[in-house]
C-alpha cells in the first residue's frame, strides 16, 4: 500500500543559519517555510501521526502485526509488501479551482495520487533528486512515534515528494 501526505514531510537542515528556511528543490519559488508550507507541515504532522496510528493499531490487530513501513521506494518494492509513504506536493497551477473547499481538497489528492499512479512501476522517475543534504525527517519521527520502527535513522531519511504539473 501507499500512502501519500499533502504537507512537507521534511525540512532541509542546512549548516548555514541564514539558509534554515530555505526552499527545497522541489518547492520551487516558494520555500517550505512560507505561509502555505508552513501551515500544511504543521496541520500534516497532527493528521499523519493520527492516521499512521490508527493504521498501525488496526495491523496490530490482525495477522498484519509485522507491516513494515517505508520511505524508500526500492526497498519498498523489494518487500513485496509492507507501506508506502509519500508526500504530494500539489502547488500552483496544479492546485483545484473548485469553489466547494472540501471538494478542492478532494481535487487535489486525487491529483496527486494521479500523478503517483502515472509513474508507476517507478514513482521516483521524473522527481527532482532531493534532499541533497542534511535533512529533520517529520515523517520518520512521526513513523517512530506511531511504532512502525524503532530505528532512530528514520529521523534523517527523506521520502519521494511528487510534484503534479498544471
Amino acid at each position: 500500500m501507499a500512502l501519500g501526505f499533502e504537507c512537507p514531510l521534511w525540512v532541509p537542515v542546512s549548516d548555514g543559519p541564514f539558509d534554515l528556511t530555505s526552499a527545497r528543490a522541489v518547492d520551487g519559488n516558494k520555500p517550505w517555510s512560507a505561509g502555505a508550507g508552513a501551515c500544511a507541515l504543521a496541520t500534516g504532522l497532527t493528521e499523519s501521526a493520527w492516521i499512521l496510528s490508527r493504521v498501525r493499531q488496526c495491523l496490530a490487530e490482525g495477522e498484519a502485526a509485522t507491516t513494515r513501513a517505508y520511505l524508500d521506494w526500492h526497498e519498498f518494492e523489494d518487500s513485496k509488501a509492507g507501506l508506502f509513504v509519500w508526500e504530494a506536493f500539489v502547488t500552483g497551477e496544479a492546485k483545484s479551482k473548485c469553489q466547494d473547499k472540501a471538494k478542492r481538497h478532494i481535487d487535489d489528492a486525487r491529483k496527486a495520487c494521479d500523478e503517483f499512479i502515472e509513474r508507476l512501476p517507478d514513482p521516483t522517475t521524473e522527481c527532482v533528486e532531493e534532499p541533497t543534504g542534511p535533512i529533520h525527517s517529520l515523517i520518520g519521527g512521526v513513523l517512530l512515534w506511531a511504532g512502525w520502527s524503532d530505528d532512530p535513522a528514520l529521523l534523517r531519511t527523506g521520502c519521494l515528494v511528487v510534484r503534479p504539473d498544471a
